[in-house]
Parts: C-alpha cells; sequence; structure tokens
C-alpha cells in the first residue's frame, strides 16, 4: 500500500474496514439486543413525539429507520413487539406500553424534567424580577451561573422538603 492515502481505520468484529468502501454496514442482534433496541426506539419516539415543532424531515428518517428495524423484528421472533398497521406501515405494539421497566424510565423522566423546569422556570422570573434581563445579561457568565444556582437552590430545598405544598397562584378564577 506504499504511496496510497489510508482512511481511518474502524474496527468491528475484529476486521479492519476503510471508511471509504463501507457503504452499507450490517449488525448482527441476538433477541435480547433487538429488544433493548426497540426498548430504546420506543423511549426516543416517545420523547420525540412531544416536540412541539414539526420536524417533517427528521420524522420522515426516524420513521424510515423505524420501518426497516421492525420488518426485522417481525423475522426475529418478537412479533409482540409490532403490528402491521396497514401494508406498508409497523408500528410499536402495547408491548411496551405495559413493560414495567420502559414505564418506569419515562416516568422518571417526566418527574425529573417535571421539577427541574419548574425551577428553572421560576428562578428565571426571580431574575428578571430582581435583576432584570438586561442587567443579567450584560454580567460576568461566572456571576450569571452564581445567582442562577442561588436562584434554583432556593426552589429546589422548597419543592424537596414541601412539594407542591406551599405553591400558590394568586388571583385564580377557578369555577368551583
Amino acid at each position: 500500500m506504499q504511496g496510497e492515502k489510508i482512511n481511518k481505520l474502524k474496527t468491528y468484529n475484529n476486521r479492519y474496514f476503510l471508511n471509504k468502501g463501507i457503504k452499507n454496514m450490517k449488525i448482527e442482534f441476538s433477541k435480547n439486543e433487538l429488544k433493548t433496541l426497540l426498548e430504546l426506539l420506543y423511549l426516543g419516539e416517545y420523547l420525540f413525539s412531544f416536540s412541539e415543532n414539526n420536524y417533517t424531515e427528521k420524522k420522515n428518517k426516524y420513521s424510515k429507520l423505524m420501518q426497516k428495524i421492525f420488518a426485522n423484528v417481525e423475522k426475529a421472533e418478537l412479533k409482540e413487539y409490532v403490528e402491521r398497521f396497514d401494508k406498508n406501515e409497523i408500528c410499536f405494539s402495547r408491548k411496551l406500553d405495559d413493560d414495567e421497566d420502559v414505564q418506569e424510565i419515562i416516568n422518571n423522566h417526566e418527574n425529573i424534567s417535571f421539577w427541574m423546569e419548574l425551577i428553572w422556570r421560576l428562578a428565571d422570573r426571580d431574575i428578571e424580577k430582581k435583576i432584570g434581563s438586561e442587567k443579567f445579561s450584560g454580567m460576568d457568565f461566572s456571576e450569571q451561573i452564581e445567582i442562577r444556582f442561588e436562584a434554583e437552590e432556593v426552589y429546589e430545598r422548597e419543592f424537596e422538603k414541601y412539594g407542591l405544598k406551599n405553591l400558590k397562584i394568586l388571583n385564580t378564577d377557578l369555577p368551583f
């Protein structure tokens, strides 16, 4: 190979391939690994489905890849995880909806996301109210971080101790 430029080598199953020569890659999965991949796809699709943006191009890419994987799942004795929606579309069955481990991951994510988002928004509101967004953005980055952490810590301690018990919304006209 004298005089030839060699692209980076990748190791795959103890064999070396030139990056330039790889157009398609085959990966073998055990049944358990494929089930794990399905769980990851399910969790990713769950998260993606809550996006407020319309990522049509990305959604189409993800959908095509998932269809490819689902077609192989049908062949791999894991049919209970997918079902045919119509002739051309395969989707998740209800199996992962009922999987306790997967649902625990989702519930933990939602719980942590709720508290973090609430803390961040309240801290932002208080910083803007006390300092002002213009003055705050003009501060040194390390000073901004310190102020933000201090504001967030107030709410973290409060919510860890009391949850939502002490949170009150003023001027609420509830119909009951």
